[in-house]
């Protein structure tokens, strides 16, 4: 994938920077981009034999590459044009050395404006130790065709936005800086070591361990499950940088796997967390091995309640996993159990008073002499009132006859009893229902054109201030 050489940044002039540029814009439509079409985008005032002079400059130092139809951006190459954007945004002004890399990112150490230290995270999918994208995150949702470099944003766009939206409610994250392209710079967590390498007789394991089960439960009342939730990607200071307790810190960080809690998935991984996290500590830590972990492992994530404020990150962010009518299904949800407790109420009631009248037939049906009369005098008013209606009805009942036995000469077979018509609530609850639903799909629909439009116009302002300030 490449290596970060920052002296190549170092002196790379105005022009070589707008037709990277200009090569990152035009892979958004082509695999390889034409030179003369990197000269129409860039808008150099110079010949055709100076522009790829420029692009054969760029190809010896790897920014870009080449082939028959054309030029294609490097790993390399992205990084400068990430990083240069940086600077003149005057989020950094100098890169250090390597301190950390991963199967998805290399993290590097920083210098910004102010003189402090920073972290530069650089996404690097596409790695072959993590090539299974689809089936791993969904940033590319359906396409089958997609660049990496494109994908590596996405994903840094998306880290950058849980940082933010956890920092403000007040989790132990990296305090975020700034992101361009496939780069964010975030907090150097100063005096701090991953858990796994935190000694086996460490005297604060408790308080470590019930942090980290802390964290894990509140993202999930915030909406959020991590995913890699793991001694990996949690950070301990160390008693320099004490908290209020006087006891070390526990930092989360890798956040841009994260999924909606109402993810199919959500549990699954949320219980591969919680166990991960249970499993190292009765390995690491021998005095957390009789019986008192055991009794404070996680919440399942079925008994985490909503946080009570009503803040919802996973709609806010809209996280993998999360649907425009979850919110509305959360609140059906709560509604139909309502409503469900009324219609036991009114069946009991239904079955009482049927009760009732059960009992009260059974003491009209008992033998006697007044008993035989009330039963003629009743008789012969129903065989009045069924004569009169008999009369009225016999053309009504003949129709019914024909068009029934039209139906069983057709078919071969005996009409079935129709079945009895809904109950106004219930018929008006469903064309509810399916009205909401539609309304749903409409307002998915017009909210995926709206953000496409609002990507595209961010992505053509953001290269025309570049342009501009690089001309």
């Amino acid at each position: 994938m490449g290596r970060l050489n920052v002296d190549i940044l170092r002196y790379l002039s105005t022009e070589e920077m707008r037709v990277l540029t200009a090569v990152e814009m035009g892979m958004k439509n082509h695999e390889f981009v034409p030179d003369k079409l990197a000269k129409a985008i860039s808008g150099l005032r110079c010949s055709d034999s100076g522009v790829l002079k420029i692009c054969r400059d760029l190809c010896q130092r790897r920014l870009l590459s080449h082939v028959d139809a054309g030029y294609r951006l490097t790993v390399a190459g992205y990084d400068c044009l990430a990083l240069k954007a940086l600077v003149n945004s005057g989020k950094l002004t100098g890169i250090g050395s390597q301190i950390g890399v991963g199967k998805e990112s290399d993290v590097y150490l920083a210098c910004d404006a102010d003189g402090g230290e920073v972290c530069v995270k650089l996404h690097r999918l596409g790695r072959t130790s993590f090539r299974q994208l689809k089936n791993k995150r969904d940033y590319i949702g359906a396409r089958r065709h997609f660049n990496w470099l494109y994908v590596s944003r996405l994903s840094a766009e998306r880290e950058f936005a849980f940082l933010q939206a956890l920092h403000s409610e007040g989790l132990p994250v990296p305090k975020p800086h700034g992101h361009n392209r496939h780069a964010v710079v975030m907090e150097f967590v100063t005096n701090a070591s991953p858990l796994n390498s935190v000694s086996s007789d460490h005297p604060d394991a408790e308080s470590l361990y019930l942090q980290c089960r802390a964290g894990l439960e509140r993202l999930a009342e915030l909406g959020l499950v991590h995913g890699d939730y793991n001694e990996f990607n949690l950070l301990v200071q160390e008693p320099s940088d004490k908290g209020p307790d006087g006891k070390p810190l526990v930092r989360i960080i890798d956040l841009p796997q994260c999924i909606s809690r109402r993810h199919p998935q959500a549990v699954e991984q949320y219980n591969r967390d919680a166990g991960c996290l249970v499993t190292f500590f009765l390995r690491k830590f021998e005095q957390l091995r009789h019986g008192w972990l055991q009794e404070r492992e996680p919440t399942r994530l079925s008994d985490i309640a909503r946080d009570a404020r009503g803040v919802r990150l996973d709609e806010k962010l809209k996280a993998s996993g999360y649907r425009a009518g979850d919110v509305v299904a959360e609140e059906e949800e709560d509604s139909n159990e309502d409503s469900d407790s009324t219609a036991n109420e009114d069946f009991d009631e239904a079955a009482k008073a049927k009760e009732a009248g059960a009992t009260a037939n059974s003491d009209a049906d008992k033998p006697g002499e007044e008993g035989e009369d009330k039963d003629e005098d009743v008789s012969d008013s129903d065989a009045d009132s069924n004569s009169e209606e008999s009369g009225e009805s016999a053309e009504d009942s003949e129709a019914a006859g024909a068009v029934g036995a039209a139906g069983a000469k057709s078919t071969g077979k005996s009409s079935r009893r129709s079945k009895p018509p809904d109950d106004p609530s219930t018929a008006r609850r469903r064309v509810r229902a399916e009205r909401q639903r539609e309304m749903r799909r409409a307002g998915l629909r017009a909210g995926r054109r709206a953000a496409k439009r609002e990507r595209t116009a961010r992505d053509r302002r953001d290269m025309h201030e570049e342009l501009t300030t690089w001309g």
